[in-house]
């Protein structure tokens, strides 16, 4: 009885003589550097203890003279301190000597050391993020809300003389917000502005309105927008706007982040990530590889240098 040619196929007649092979191996993106970026940074050197104290000394009054008339009230001075105490973190993994001899990547042991690196930078960050609730003013925003550039412009404003009207102290420049990615589309789509019709007559107003077209008053820049997506929100009332993938949505899909002083937000580095490569007999041609480092985010003047924002950070759709 004739046979076809013999195939070497998961369906064909040499099926288990065909092998597996992987020839690509690949690592996953993360999102890291955004909190560290924005943030005011102190060194804790060897021998200075494990507490990093920022003074800072407060107002005095001046108050009118009258002529020929000796004051003799002197003014104290005063001082107050913020402090940051650093902690070690740190991720490993170990391979056996068996294990780097038979699997096909023979640059494991170099990915491996990228894999962990990148956990600790992706930790890092995570903590950055996770400190911005931290601030202590009124936050902007609540459950629910549709984030537009006005909240950004209520956070400038605020900056300006440092919260509280009753004893200014304006925020020092630069300033910064960290909020999620899918709370600035709404953003970027009410600056472009998109509209829900074709003629452009009805504004978008949150995810979920299907946008049709530009709204009337779109131009070339609202084009341009357009194309390069969240990353064109750029600047909103001097205040520097970034996206954190790190910076989760609760259950409801709201999110908190901050706009806030680069001053206010403080990151005290100790150790710097530092790698670590160990052979050791006992692992028979083995390796062992950590990444650890001592850090800590912090706030300072929570109340005056920063304001919490929380924003809807539903999936975008259309």
């Amino acid at each position: 009885m004739p046979v076809g040619p013999t195939i070497a196929s998961a369906s064909g007649s040499l099926d288990s003589s065909l092998p597996t092979i992987y020839s690509e191996f690949l690592l996953l993106q993360d999102v890291t550097g955004v909190a560290r970026s924005t943030a005011t940074e102190y060194k804790l050197l060897p021998h200075e203890g494990s507490v990093k104290n920022v003074n800072n000394y407060g107002r005095v009054l001046a108050v009118g003279l009258s002529d020929g008339v000796d004051y003799g009230q002197a003014q104290a001075i005063t001082d107050a301190t913020t402090s940051f105490t650093p902690s070690e973190i740190g991720v490993m993994a170990v391979l056996s000597g068996r294990s780097m001899s038979r699997v096909q990547d023979p640059d494991l042991l170099r990915r491996t050391a990228r894999i962990l690196q990148r956990a600790y930078d992706l930790k890092q960050d995570t903590d950055g993020v996770n400190q911005l609730a931290s601030f202590t003013a009124t936050a902007i925003g609540s459950a629910g809300t549709v984030a537009s550039p006005g909240l950004f412009l209520a956070a400038s404003g605020q900056f300006g003389v440092g919260i509280t009207a009753a004893n200014p102290e304006p925020a020092p420049e630069p300033w910064y917000a960290i909020t999620h990615d899918w709370s600035l589309v709404p953003v970027l789509a009410r600056m472009m502005p998109l509209a829900t019709t074709p003629a452009g007559s009805t504004a978008y107003v949150a995810t979920g309105n299907a946008a049709s077209s530009l709204a009337a008053g779109g131009n070339s820049t609202s084009i341009g927008m357009l194309r390069e997506g969240i990353g064109s929100v750029g600047r909103l009332g001097k205040i520097n706007v970034k996206a954190d993938a790190n910076l989760l949505p609760d259950a409801s899909d709201d999110v908190t982040g901050a706009a806030f002083s680069k001053e206010g937000f403080i990151f005290v580095s100790e150790v710097e990530a530092t790698m670590d490569t160990d052979k050791p007999v006992r692992l028979r041609g083995g390796a062992e590889v950590m990444v650890f480092g001592s850090y800590v985010f912090g706030n300072y003047r929570p109340a005056n240098y920063g304001v919490p924002m929380t924003t809807d950070a539903s999936k975008p759709v259309n």
